[in-house]
């Protein structure tokens, strides 16, 4: 567990409640492509593969959430529903959970989304960290076709500008999710700062290029073991020990971190 804040270094152990109330679930993402199997966006701006597993890691989470906190209400955000236009309106919610099962994308010149893309999505040559990192949503191969808002590329820098108040875990189940770069003092620009100044407490995010099939199982380890009554880092620690019993590949379990404010 990485520590956002030197409070925690104070706390004797970590709140193992988990009082939420509302949860969104977002996977199956609509894509219209279906090229690769790793949760990273492509190059071309046509070519965003669909995530097959994604719509099972969803479904099992719901299905863990109502067998061991049935008082959670429950959302599925899926297939074409699954647009920007969708996340922004969790703001109007108290949503205490987020799951985002989809693309994410870190660009540091030379990676996952070319930088020739985002200067045509925002008009500009000057694209600071919290630009060049996102995750992929709905609408996102037709993105010329639809307005700045909804056009399926959710940025740090958009993100930032949310209200997410009452959020207290914010899992993003995707590529690169956890990188970004250094500002000196100020810390790293990318997914993970922006959801830290939208609100969230605990985020978890990932570190290389993860794989759809393993990360759905992982996923699904993480919340039988936190809903069970283990704490937020106990879980995912458990969870990649129960993958690495199965797979002694790394790659396949290792790339997620839990940062908690």
């Amino acid at each position: 567990m990485l520590l956002g804040s030197t409070r925690h270094i104070a706390m004797k152990t970590e709140d193992t409640s988990t009082p939420y109330t509302d949860a969104v679930l977002v996977g199956g993402v609509k894509y219209d492509k279906n090229s690769n199997s790793n949760r990273q966006a492509g190059t071309n701006r046509s070519y965003y593969s669909n995530l097959p597993f994604t719509i099972r890691e969803v479904k099992d989470i719901n299905e863990i959430l109502n067998a061991e906190q049935p008082e959670i209400k429950v959302k599925l955000v899926t297939d074409t529903s699954a647009t920007e236009a969708s996340i922004r309106q969790l703001e109007k919610l108290n949503v205490n959970l987020i799951h985002l099962a989809t693309h994410g994308y870190y660009s540091s010149g030379t990676s996952s989304i070319s930088a020739n893309l985002l200067y045509e999505l925002y008009s500009s040559t000057d694209l600071n960290p919290m630009v060049r990192s996102g995750i992929i949503l709905a609408g996102a191969n037709n993105y010329s076709t639809t307005n700045a808002d909804n056009n399926g590329f959710l940025s740090a820098m958009e993100i930032a500008r949310m209200n997410f108040n009452k959020l207290d875990l914010v899992v993003l189940s995707a590529c690169e999710t956890g990188l970004g770069e250094s500002m000196g003092s100020e810390g790293v620009f990318g997914l993970q700062r922006a959801f830290k100044l939208a609100g969230a407490k605990s985020i978890i995010m990932s570190l290389w290029k993860v794989p759809d099939e393993q990360t759905a199982e992982l996923m699904k380890y993480f919340y039988s073991n936190y809903m069970g009554g283990m704490t937020k880092s106990q879980a995912l620690k458990k969870a990649q020990q129960m993958m690495k019993n199965k797979n002694n590949d790394p790659f396949a379990w290792g790339g997620f971190i839990l940062l908690e404010r």
